[in-house]
């Protein structure tokens, strides 16, 4: 007797190498799989404007980068005594309006640094659900808890996410020939739109993710299918059921390897885990004998990993085990 959906996916090409830049940007789920990725020792770039949930938002932050477009001071707003972008999520914020504008500026230049070296560009769209600055008619990022009578919330059309996104392909085609797209529609519920307004909303960016996969020949992850359809259960939920669990997560994170990464980096990631764990490993005396020929062990594995994989940031995991 079957218990769940089974389904294959469709294997990414070209397939992830540990040698290759990452870029990700959109919901906190792409911080999720990210951070899982970053753990594993991936060359990851995560959200250089903060988590994004509207494709709109998403489009547009890759549109400027492209152009090498800063931040304009139009976009700044002051809000419980803090400076922050409508462009950008809460987290990016200073004390003064200067300060907020440096900061935007070294973030865009770091950020278009790596998209011009990524080979990989990650986005996963959250939400269709949209707030429109009423004054400068521009769709935000983020509110920042600005009264909600300052916004028009609509949900976006299928059609308005496609125009968007190819406005955006274009320029990114030209100044990174040679990234590869993978796209991805986020499995976190936004029960605050409502239920019937969250299915809605994730409809328009499955049916807006499926005509660009075939239309652009893009890569497509069923993250959003893989929790609702494989998984299926408020288990695989944290408590307020709408973000999935820690279990789901690394579940997803599995499709994800075995889907999209290369057999190289696979093998990789066991051998890394091995000494990931051995780094993480507190014993209660540290100055034992035979902790100290642990770490001696280890020591000899990470450097020898390193000289087999030169592009591996192992830096922390030796300088502990040297110690």
């Amino acid at each position: 007797m079957k218990f769940k959906i089974d389904f294959d996916i469709e294997p990414l090409h070209p397939k992830i190498n540990h040698a290759d830049v990452l870029f990700f940007v959109g919901s906190c789920f792409a911080e999720n799989i990210a951070a899982k990725l970053y753990e594993n020792k991936f060359n990851v770039h995560l959200n250089p404007n903060g988590i994004i949930f509207n494709p709109i938002s998403i489009f547009n932050m890759i549109d400027m980068l492209c152009d090498d477009k800063r931040a304009e001071e139009g976009d700044c707003i002051q809000s419980d005594e803090m400076w922050y972008s409508f462009q950008h999520h809460s987290v990016v914020r200073a004390s003064t309006k200067e300060e907020l504008m440096l900061s935007l500026g070294q973030i865009h230049l770091d950020a278009k640094a790596a998209l011009m070296q990524a080979k990989h560009l990650v986005i996963t769209m959250g939400s269709a659900w949209v707030y429109e600055h009423i004054i400068t008619k521009k769709i935000v990022a983020n509110c920042h808890k600005v009264p909600q009578n300052q916004f028009t919330k609509r949900l976006l059309s299928t059609e308005e996410i496609i125009s968007a996104f190819e406005q955006m392909f274009k320029k990114l085609k030209v100044f990174n020939p040679e990234i590869h797209i993978v796209l991805t529609v986020s499995p976190v519920k936004y029960l605050r739109d409502g239920v019937v307004e969250n299915n809605l909303s994730k409809s328009t960016l499955l049916l807006a993710a499926n005509t660009l996969k075939e239309k652009y020949h893009l890569n497509y992850f069923p993250a959003f299918e893989i929790v609702n359809d494989e998984l299926r259960d408020y288990r695989f939920y944290d408590s307020d059921l709408a973000h999935p669990s820690a279990i789901a997560i690394d579940y997803v994170l599995d499709r994800f390897v075995e889907t999209c990464m290369s057999s190289e980096s696979i093998l990789l990631m066991k051998q890394l885990d091995e000494i990931i764990k051995a780094y993480k490993h507190r014993p209660f005396n540290e100055e034992t004998l035979p902790h100290k020929n642990f770490k001696k062990r280890y020591l000899q594995k990470a450097k020898q990993l390193n000289i087999d994989y030169p592009y591996l940031d192992l830096r922390d995991e030796i300088l502990y085990f040297s110690v």
